[in-house]
């Protein structure tokens, strides 16, 4: 039984709506750029399947976000059992409910749920949260199996290998930039567990140089996709996003990051896929204009 009130805003960060926004938004485009058809059905399950995985995580980084001052965390901790059985019922539900969607979507949810389990909690050996580098990593295939695969799953036109490829290769990257910041914000509750991330053994400017190559390696990645002929131009005009987060992070928040510089730029993110499925909802052109 769930005790004690949440306010409005602490509710939002339980399930890090930010984080499941930018990635069901994500899902709903790549769902457009796979077979020209926006993919609500695969963004919806990739926005379920994010905050639940959310929840898992609240529940297993309690004690860093204790020492990080996380809104929230007190009732994540006074709930965590109820929170629990909760999110098992709402999954086994969720994933009875979308089996008439197709065998390949089933795995490829049970395989994001057993990584995003996993990532969270100990399991045949330390949790990959605690796995230095990995961590970063493995957050960002969960992405890329969530808001790229689940379109794929449930495409009706099959796009070229090269396609996907290249849409990965700049969608990782990215992503892994998303995670680093987060640990920038996160360095003394991380400390204080244990945990050794990236900023904690390299260090603030190694970590956002780091970052800077990431973003230029994402970028690349569209560049080399449409010169070869993998990707369109309304694929290449996505190089807006690692350009807008190395100019946030040079601009905005050259400094430390705080708790509400992570979530902003998270939000900043989502604003700019909806701005690009906004753009195609009008029926905008998106070929090349010469």
């Amino acid at each position: 039984m769930i005790t004690g009130r949440i306010s409005a805003r602490d509710f939002l960060g339980l399930g890090r709506f930010h984080i499941v926004a930018i990635a069901a938004l994500a899902a709903v485009v790549f769902g457009w750029e796979f077979d020209g058809r926006l993919g609500f059905a695969a963004g919806g399950l990739v926005a379920f399947d994010w905050f639940v995985l959310n929840l898992f995580n609240r529940i297993a980084d309690v004690p860093e976000d204790k020492q990080n001052g996380v809104s929230g965390t007190g009732f994540v901790e006074a709930n965590a059992s109820a929170l629990m059985r909760i999110a098992f019922v709402a999954l086994l539900v969720s994933l009875l409910g979308a089996r008439p969607l197709g065998t390949e979507l089933l795995v490829l949810r049970l395989a994001f749920h057993a990584g995003g389990f996993a990532y969270s909690f100990p399991t045949v050996g330390p949790r990959l949260k605690e796995v230095f580098i990995l961590k970063n990593v493995f957050s960002g295939l969960l992405f890329i199996l969530s808001v790229i695969g689940y379109p794929l799953a449930l495409r009706q036109a099959t796009p070229l290998p090269g396609e996907v490829v290249a849409l990965c290769a700049f969608f990782l990257p990215l992503e892994i930039t998303y995670e680093l910041i987060y640990d920038l914000r996160d360095v003394k509750g991380d400390a204080a567990a244990g945990l050794v991330t990236i900023p904690i053994r390299w260090g603030e400017r190694r970590t956002r140089q780091l970052i800077e190559l990431l973003l230029a390696l994402s970028a690349a990645a569209l560049f080399a996709g449409y010169l070869s002929g993998a990707l369109r131009f309304c694929e290449l005009v996505m190089i807006a996003a690692p350009l807008q987060q190395a100019l946030v992070l040079r601009l905005w928040i050259p400094r430390a990051v705080d708790q509400r510089d992570a979530i902003r730029i998270t939000w900043l993110g989502a604003a700019q896929l909806a701005s690009y499925l906004a753009w195609i909802a009008l029926g905008l052109p998106v070929s090349r204009p010469w």
